[in-house]
């Protein structure tokens, strides 16, 4: 078992960025896969 820190800091939602639907996609896609890793979501915005 594995922990993931995926850290975000964009006052736009994912719908307005790039950026941070291609990180929701990969974070998606990761668990999906990995299933018992741990994914931990910082926003620092």
């Amino acid at each position: 078992m594995a922990k993931v820190l995926y850290i975000t800091a964009h006052p736009l939602t994912e719908e307005q960025s790039f950026s941070l639907a291609a990180g929701k996609a990969f974070i998606d896609t990761y668990k999906q896969q990995n299933q018992n890793d741990e994914v931990i979501h910082l926003d620092l915005f």
